[in-house]
């Protein structure tokens, strides 16, 4: 059998390269370019990749929150004023003690009390530490027990423990000032003799440092509706280590009509009986 080969002819479009060759061309040009692809493709997968995980590592170790912030937890109540109460009062106090030092004593001179009549509190807190910063805020939400024409007044403790002070500090004090005495703190016994309602500070525990005290003077409307009135004292410490809400209810009566008027009978009742008694006796005269 003859077997004849036919040298293969060079075509203008291969250049003088036979077919082959240019086969072998184009394979090898679709290789490199499924490997480019396929490159491009790991590539960019292991891009995703990085960025799937540094997503997961945003997730998984949150930043490290401000030094200076503090949860909002504690802070996140409804709103202290009940719903018959004519008043609140927030004290806000920044120190450097402990949360569990802070303690607040909350004193009402009288719990029951006429139309027309003062409200009077007073604030004492202790505990605190050094007191960089302090704020008093007053709230009402009943218009017809307080007087909003003349609503009161407030008077701050300015010599700390109530008269702890050290006979320098009072000598200082008349030597530079002729004003009165500006401590809250009444005496035991006032000029009549009457120490019933007197108003006095109860021994705390604590340092002997000024510290935030108020005396509260409220004025209630002549015609004030007769009931029973909660007031609330809130106080909010802060310090590095937190913060601290206390929270002290005193409740005080406005008398009604019949209230006002029963000492007013009693004393009547009273005096007429022992004028009757006083009458008889003389009408008996020499006879009895």
């Amino acid at each position: 059998m003859i077997v004849t080969y036919r040298m293969p002819e060079s075509s203008p479009e291969t250049g003088g390269v036979s077919a082959s060759d240019a086969a072998e061309a184009v394979e090898e040009s679709v290789a490199e370019e499924v490997v480019e692809k396929a490159a491009d493709t790991e590539t960019g997968e292991t891009t995703a990749t990085a960025d799937n995980d540094d997503e997961s590592t945003a997730h998984t170790f949150p930043p490290e929150p401000d030094p200076g912030s503090y949860s909002i937890g504690p802070l996140l109540t409804r709103s202290q004023i009940d719903a018959d109460g004519p008043l609140e009062i927030s004290l806000a106090i920044e120190g450097a003690g402990s949360l569990d030092d802070p303690d607040l004593d909350v004193f009402l001179r009288c719990e029951r009390i006429n139309p027309g009549d003062q409200i009077e509190l007073g604030v004492f807190v202790s505990g605190c530490g050094t007191v960089s910063a302090d704020a008093l805020s007053v709230f009402h939400g009943h218009d017809g027990v307080l007087d909003l024409q003349q609503p009161g007044t407030i008077r701050r403790n300015a010599a700390g423990r109530g008269g702890d002070r050290s006979q320098a500090d009072a000598d200082a004090r008349s030597s530079t000032s002729e004003s009165p005495d500006s401590s809250v703190f009444q005496s035991d016994v006032d000029a009549a003799g009457d120490s019933e309602h007197t108003l006095r500070q109860k021994p705390l525990d604590g340092n002997r440092r000024e510290e935030p005290a108020y005396i509260l003077e409220f004025n209630t409307r002549s015609d004030a509706p007769p009931g029973r009135y909660s007031v609330p004292v809130v106080l909010t410490y802060r310090t590095e280590a937190g913060i601290k809400q206390v929270k002290h209810v005193q409740t005080v009566r406005v008398n009604t009509v019949r209230e006002r008027l029963e000492p007013w009978v009693t004393r009547s009742a009273l005096v007429l009986g022992v004028a009757g008694v006083v009458s008889f006796v003389y009408a008996l005269g020499p006879s009895f």
